[in-house]
């Protein structure tokens, strides 16, 4: 039997769902992020309430000399979620236009060490439990899995934040 529902309705039913159940808790029903976000994007009311759910802000603080904050736009690609603890895998965006390729590599590999730590601060527009992680799986669209460093990497800060000047 197909059921068949107005966009007002449909509007109201997803509402209701992300107000009782919560916004990752919703998505799962509807078979993920990626589908979900294709049914918000397909409905203009639906994304004007919920588009800005997919995307947020991580930052983190450099300690240099003075205390610098940095912050990088992401789109939500994933999530694991149990009660205490919420992973969302994510596209983070970040400009690379200025740098060697080595800089480009390392900045690359400092993202997921920050991740690993914890170090990312998450700005989302949905609530999420204390704790919460980044794992970065995508880098401006494309796979950054293969930065991802095992055992000991150390970058100092002083040289992330030389090379986060230049991407300015």
């Amino acid at each position: 039997m197909k059921i068949i529902i107005s966009e007002s309705q449909l509007k109201d039913k997803i509402s209701n769902l992300i107000n009782s159940m919560g916004f990752l808790e919703t998505s799962r029903m509807f078979g993920g992020i990626k589908t979900f976000k294709r049914i918000i994007d397909s409905n203009p009311e639906l994304k004007s309430l919920f588009g800005n759910y997919f995307y947020g802000i991580a930052d983190v603080d450099l300690l240099t000399k003075e205390r610098t904050r940095i912050s990088y736009p992401f789109e939500i690609i994933d999530f694991g979620l149990d009660e205490e603890f919420l992973t969302l895998y994510i596209d983070i965006e970040v400009d690379f236009d200025n740098l060697t390729s080595e800089e480009t590599v390392e900045y690359k590999k400092w993202f997921h060490v920050v991740a690993e730590d914890l170090a990312f601060g998450v700005n989302v527009e949905f609530n999420t439990p204390e704790f919460t992680s980044l794992m970065i799986d995508e880098i401006n669209g494309e796979n950054a899995m293969e930065y991802y460093q095992t055992g000991d990497y150390v970058l100092n800060d002083y040289k992330i934040y030389d090379i986060y000047m230049k991407t300015k």
